[in-house]
């Protein structure tokens, strides 16, 4: 099923993306590695992305009062990658709480008095969506965190979620059982995408009406 363009291996990473869109349907992304730069685009995903780029010119001109911490900088699209999660992805705004630079941490550096549960960076990710507290959310946001405390040996005990376009803001526990969770995720996925039988699709075919590859689930339509 896999494009001959597009191999993939259990060993290789998998994008936190993947990792959200699995959680959401397992099909969006077999058929996304599948189908590489020929895949579909929708209305409401080009809307989504529109709404993500405006709410992050305002937020370079903003404080960190709407999300309740002291903070010093924050850092949009920000790349990480963790071989040894086997993931990696952009965080939508990386929220640098002391003077000590992500760079920084993974040198080894730490604020004076600093006590390990006291976060460093904090992910936040835009959502264009009513219910943002559904699974595959939290799941992606669980993953940027666990790649922070990774690559910084730091504790990121939680992140936050941005609703758009009402920009209501909510913290979200990185709890462990969101951990666990995360952990028996990322081992699907990587099951899945080496497997040579197509997924499951999701229980819930509401989330089928706007989807990209709808047409293409022919034993659910």
């Amino acid at each position: 099923m896999v494009n001959e363009t597009h191999p993939y291996a259990q060993a290789d990473i998998v994008s936190v993306s993947e990792l959200r869109q699995w959680s959401y349907c397992p099909r969006v992304v077999w058929y996304g590695r599948s189908m590489g730069d020929y895949r579909p685009t929708s209305g409401a995903m080009k809307a989504g992305i529109d709404a993500e780029a405006e709410r992050q010119r305002l937020e370079t001109r903003r404080g960190f009062s709407q999300y309740g911490i002291t903070a010093v900088d924050k850092r949009f699209q920000f790349s990480v990658r963790s071989d040894s999660l086997g993931l990696a992805g952009r965080i939508d705004c990386l929220i640098e709480t002391t003077d000590v630079t992500f760079e920084e941490a993974q040198a080894g550096l730490r604020p004076n008095e600093w006590n390990w549960d006291d976060p460093l960076f904090v992910p936040v990710e835009y959502k264009t969506t009513f219910r943002v507290q559904q699974k595959h959310n939290v799941m992606q946001l669980a993953a940027y965190a666990r790649m922070l405390e990774s690559l910084t040996g730091t504790a990121v005990p939680f992140g936050f979620i941005v609703m758009l376009p009402e920009e209501e803001v909510l913290k979200i526990e990185i709890s462990s059982e969101i951990k666990r969770s995360l952990d028996f995720l990322i081992e699907e996925v990587q099951r899945g995408l080496v497997s040579d039988e197509l997924p499951r699709p999701t229980p819930h075919s509401g989330k089928c009406q706007n989807c990209e590859f709808r047409r293409f689930c022919n034993d659910v339509w």
